[in-house]
């Protein structure tokens, strides 16, 4: 029941992060219009007002995730280092940009200052689409609780080597990433329009801003969701047991489970039953052999802990599992 609570905290601060992005969103417009001109000057003093709530309430958002599941933050905050770092630092030029763009003395001039804001605008607001991506579509890193009963390393959680540029790169991700900055340019267009319902250039321009920006997020989010509800799920409970969908061949007596990292999904949509295993001693996977023989491997997940698998290759779904 607490993390039912938890889980309805986390759905109602991510829903506020992702209203309160129409101020990332307007400064995606800086650029658009002319330095020192009355539409940047409107523009500046509309988003001004309301940029610290947006850095607030992702603090808040990501300390919640401390609190309500603190693996997962362990897990995506210190393994997608790149990920995170990326978007802090376009959250500090935001900072910086508000504070110094209009102050007497500044020698960069407020176009240098525009063009930090809209990279906090674009970079931004992709970033944090990429990191939501994850929960959907799964990351590089592996979890394996029973390493806590190795001395030498107990770690129970690794990214990949690439610290979550990986997760950048990946398309699933970037398609959500770009179409929460739509999303947040539309947001920004009807912010402006509310603000500013006088008739005239500036107020046609956001109607325009709203008509085009809007019809992109629409078309955009409606291909994540194409391709959220038709993905393959990764691991499939069949009979009561789980089934890889991704196969490793044999070596010898040894499979390369062990050393390959494996993109886990945190939330799940597919309409199968999926199930993530805590521990490797529950991992039953199915695996290639030279034959119809039974193959049996022998992982360590521990100093003393050992899971043994019997798999049968060919088309039989099943697989068992035992731990010794």
């Amino acid at each position: 029941m607490l993390q039912e609570y938890w889980w309805l905290l986390i759905s109602i601060l991510g829903a506020i992060l992702v209203f309160m992005l129409f101020v990332q969103g307007g400064q995606t417009f800086l650029l658009g219009a002319k330095p020192a001109s009355d539409e940047s000057q409107k523009m500046v003093s509309s988003l001004g007002h309301k940029w610290e709530l947006t850095f607030t309430t992702l603090v808040v958002f990501g300390g919640a995730f401390f609190a309500s599941f603190p693996l997962f933050y362990s897990t995506s905050f210190g393994g997608a280092y790149w990920l995170w770092m990326l978007i802090l630092l376009s959250f500090v030029l935001q900072a910086v940009s508000y504070e110094f763009r209009s102050k007497p003395g500044n020698i960069f001039g407020t176009r240098t200052y525009d063009v930090f804001l809209f990279i906090n605008g674009a970079v931004g607001c992709v970033l944090l689409g990429v990191a939501v991506g994850m929960m959907f579509f799964g990351a590089e890193f592996t979890v394996t609780k029973g390493n806590i009963l190795d001395g030498a390393s107990p770690v129970i959680s690794r990214w990949s080597p690439t610290h979550g540029i990986e997760a950048i790169l990946y398309w699933k991700n970037l398609l959500l990433g770009v179409a929460v900055l739509f999303l947040a340019r539309t947001q920004a267009a009807l912010y402006l329009l509310n603000n500013h319902p006088a008739e005239g250039r500036f107020f046609d321009s956001n109607r325009r801003r709203v008509l085009v920006n809007g019809t992109i997020f629409v078309v955009l989010f409606l291909a994540f969701l194409g391709v959220l509800l038709t993905q393959t799920s990764p691991a499939t409970v069949v009979r009561g047991g789980l089934v890889e969908r991704h196969r490793h061949r044999a070596r010898g007596s040894q499979t390369l489970l062990g050393s390959r990292l494996q993109r886990y999904p945190l939330l799940s949509v597919h309409p199968r039953p999926r199930l993530l295993p805590d521990h490797l001693q529950q991992l039953v996977v199915r695996i290639h052999s030279h034959g119809h023989e039974l193959c049996i491997t022998r992982h360590s997940a521990g100093s003393c802990l050992y899971s043994l698998c019997m798999v049968v290759d060919g088309q039989k779904e099943s697989s068992q599992g035992i731990v010794i």
